[in-house]
């Protein structure tokens, strides 16, 4: 039977993978999910939040449920697919796809002026970018709401943008019932309104996404906090650097990065197991690094918390930060870093991942505490990490707080064997005591009825009751 190297499950569903070695070296992926897990799935991740059940209340289901049965409307194909693709990136990247939402709309209006020259296909193609706008709209003010709702009032906070945004759209509402007489069969006035209007919405909401300070680190977020803190030794304010991320396009990188991956992802062969084992083997993550296709894997062990998954995203951008270093002019501070870049020049996976690991490891905790020097959040991190987790994968060194548990344990046990031990001896030492003082009364008892023996004897001898002139003749 060949030994088991990896377990890894995805999230809470019955989706479980088993790693073994071949004899060729080559490493067998053993599926053991359940018979229809797949179709199961599938349907999952379509329609429940992921990471469900653990990462909703226990009133969801019900909610929904009931929700669900009540809810009706057009595109809701459109709704379901697109939740299912991005509901979990719109709370990592709630502002870029707040202001997505928001083009999407006017795109909407846009083609709802069109719809007499496209007949056929106005309905689907309105309906499905309505459902959009909704779904991405929705998720993304509820994120914004929570940032900045700072005294567990959210729901007040709610209400009173839904008032807002009622009051704007009764404004709206007269204004249109004033204009709709004065343009109707006017085209060249329709366009020109639609495209003023249409620039004045979008600088509007883009001017109210870059003004958005959150202090909750996403990826881009870290990329530049990292950034500055390897080229500077500091950590940028949170105004600074949520003015600095990206709210139009995503973040040009040389390396996309994925946490919480399978690990089938990063190890092909048994030598990849050996090499990421001797590696990581102190850690709660694994790292794999794709020169060729420019990724960043991410494999996280079942017991990663969320500050393990802080710092494997922070050992991913210190890998994409040297590596801009290294394509660049710039000087500063390259000669810490001479060995990854050596690496990298090299091509050199192993004296990457060694390197970079040993960088991260003298720097992760002052990084953190700059980190909370300056307001940032780190207890909740948006990374956008996966489901797949991995067990017994590899070992932790156990810390000074778990060596003096064990410890502790180990006294204790010895405490209760020793009391256990007293208690046994206490118990012979009487039971001991007990057949003493038995024997001595049968001692004392034996010498009291020594007279009275050969008395007995002399009494019950058959002898002296037949002759008994035999005992005066013998005496």
């Amino acid at each position: 039977m060949r030994p088991v190297l990896f377990r890894e499950r995805y999230g809470s569903s019955l989706v479980k993978k088993e790693y073994s070695t071949n004899v060729d070296g080559t490493v067998d992926i053993d599926d053991k999910s359940p018979k229809l897990t797949s179709v199961s799935n599938f349907f999952r991740s379509v329609f429940l939040p992921q990471g469900y059940p653990e990462s909703v209340s226990s009133d969801y289901f019900i909610y929904q449920l009931w929700d669900t049965i009540q809810s009706n409307g057009t595109g809701m194909i459109g709704r379901i697919g697109f939740a299912w693709l991005k509901g979990s990136n719109l709370d990592c990247d709630a502002k870029r796809w707040r202001l997505f939402a928001d083009i999407l709309n006017d795109f909407a209006i846009f083609l709802e002026i069109l719809a007499p020259n496209f007949k056929p296909f106005f309905t689907p193609i309105v309906c499905t970018a309505g459902s959009i706008v909704g779904v991405a709209g929705g998720a993304t003010r509820a994120a914004l709401t929570q940032h900045q709702a700072r005294r567990n009032n959210m729901a007040d906070v709610s209400a009173k943008d839904g008032s807002q945004e009622t009051l704007v759209n009764l404004a709206a509402l007269v204004c249109s019932l004033i204009l709709v007489p004065m343009v109707t069969g006017k085209d060249l006035i329709i366009w020109t309104l639609f495209i003023l209007f249409t620039f004045l919405h979008l600088f509007a909401n883009y001017s109210a996404v870059t003004n958005v300070v959150m202090e909750t680190l996403n990826q881009n977020r870290l990329h530049f906090l990292v950034k500055s803190y390897l080229h500077h030794g500091i950590i940028e304010n949170t105004q600074s650097v949520n003015y600095k991320e990206p709210v139009l396009w995503s973040l040009r990188r040389k390396f996309q990065v994925r946490l919480g991956v399978s690990v089938g992802k990063i190890c092909k062969t048994y030598k990849d197991i050996q090499l990421m084992e001797s590696l990581y083997k102190n850690t709660y993550y694994m790292l794999g690094l794709n020169l060729q296709k420019g990724e960043i894997n991410i494999v996280l062990n079942e017991n990663s918390t969320q500050q393990d998954q802080l710092e494997a995203c922070y050992h991913a951008e210190v890998l994409e930060v040297i590596y801009s270093l290294k394509t660049t002019d710039i000087q500063i501070k390259q000669y810490e870093f001479k060995d990854i870049i050596d690496g990298f020049d090299e091509e050199n996976l192993h004296k990457i991942l060694q390197q970079s690991l040993v960088l991260v490891r003298r720097s992760f905790k002052g990084f953190i505490e700059n980190l909370n020097n300056e307001n940032w959040r780190t207890d909740i991190a948006l990374l956008c990490a996966d489901e797949w987790r991995a067990r017994d994968a590899y070992k932790k060194q156990r810390g000074t707080e778990e060596i003096l548990t064990d410890v502790g344990y180990f006294f204790q046990t010895m405490k209760i064997l020793q009391g256990m031990t007293n208690f046994c001896q206490i118990y012979m030492l009487r039971k001991m005591k007990q057949v003493a003082d038995g024997l001595v009364k049968m001692q004392k008892a034996c010498i009291a009825l020594t007279p009275i023996i050969p008395i007995c004897v002399n009494t019950f001898d058959p002898r002296s009751r037949d002759n008994p002139g035999l005992s005066d003749s013998q005496g």
